[in-house]
């Protein structure tokens, strides 16, 4: 039996180089049940992946007890989307900062990255 899988990045961030845009939720519940009509039963998701994990949220919802009960869904942990970094691991002055912080220091306002991380 061969089974397939959606991921769903490209309903919850910019992924990729052919649609930088994230498309609404309207279009991306549509996505997902074409693919659950489809026969799709294994979803791919993370918190890393922008708001996939509500939308897929919004569409389980909508199942039934007994179609919910079909699916899979995969996730991944450690790795956050941070919005304001537009990233999923923070540009080096978000890790100088949060490494500064965490030796209890307080934040930084000027310091370089190379002598908060000394």
């Amino acid at each position: 039996m061969i089974e397939f899988g959606l991921g769903t990045i490209g309903i919850g961030k910019p992924w990729g180089f052919a649609n930088p845009e994230v498309p609404d939720e309207s279009l991306a519940l549509a996505l997902l049940e074409k693919a659950f009509a489809l026969g799709v039963r294994y979803f791919d998701t993370a918190p890393s992946y922008g708001v996939s994990e509500q939308r897929l949220a919004i569409f389980l919802g909508a199942l039934t007890p007994a179609e919910r009960a079909q699916v899979r869904i995969a996730t991944k942990f450690g790795e956050h989307w941070d919005a304001v970094c537009n990233c999923t691991r923070p540009r080096p002055e978000c890790c100088a900062r949060a490494t500064w912080r965490a030796r209890g220091n307080t934040p930084l306002r000027s310091a370089s990255r190379k002598s908060a991380l000394a």
